[in-house]
């Protein structure tokens, strides 16, 4: 029986242990570091829709420690106030846009999605109703953790608000729910 020169026999043996090590690799087309929560960073588009109704366009912007809603739907939080459709869209009219601010921290769970532990920020206006200025807080909760889809790489959750308040005094304590979808990143 012949043997083998030493370095044919080297070279195998390495070849065969280089096998093993690039086999063993997975490769399930994403990948992301534990820990490393920060890829959800950046600007977001999508839908919203208010209490069912048909979906419109809406965007996010996520940084650091904070998710940006941007022109959060308010309609149906005036009409809640202010029963008169027609007045309470001219009050939506003059109140302009409103932004949403949730401070957050990210975690990965166990299928490696991110979840964002969230405090909502209030948003607080000047609305006018028959001449006078009244000041409205809402305040907003969610009822799930948002969650960013590592795999589709599209972010869902669900609002509602939490409580309406004009000038000091509670005048809605029922919540009005707000569905994000299809968030994807720009």
């Amino acid at each position: 029986m012949k043997t083998l020169p030493l370095y044919k026999t080297l070279f195998t043996l390495l070849t065969l242990v280089g096998l093993f090590f690039t086999s063993c690799k997975k490769d399930d087309g994403f990948y992301i570091n534990p820990g490393d929560t920060k890829v959800v960073v950046g600007e977001y588009s999508g839908s919203v829709s208010v209490q069912g109704k048909s979906p419109q366009a809406t965007s996010i912007t996520i940084n650091d420690t904070t998710m940006i809603l941007k022109d959060v739907p308010m309609f149906e939080i005036i009409a809640s106030v202010i029963k008169d459709t027609n007045k309470a869209q001219d009050a939506v009219n003059k109140i302009g846009k409103q932004n949403l601010e949730i401070e957050y921290t990210s975690i990965l769970d166990e299928n490696k999605n991110i979840e964002f532990i969230n405090s909502p920020k209030n948003i607080t206006f000047d609305m006018q109703e028959d001449g006078k200025t009244k000041k409205v807080v809402v305040s907003y909760k969610t009822k799930d953790l948002p969650v960013y889809n590592t795999k589709t790489k599209n972010l869902n959750f669900d609002m509602e608000t939490s409580q309406i308040t004009v000038d000091g005094q509670v005048m809605n304590s029922a919540s009005i729910k707000f569905t994000y979808t299809n968030l994807i990143k720009k």
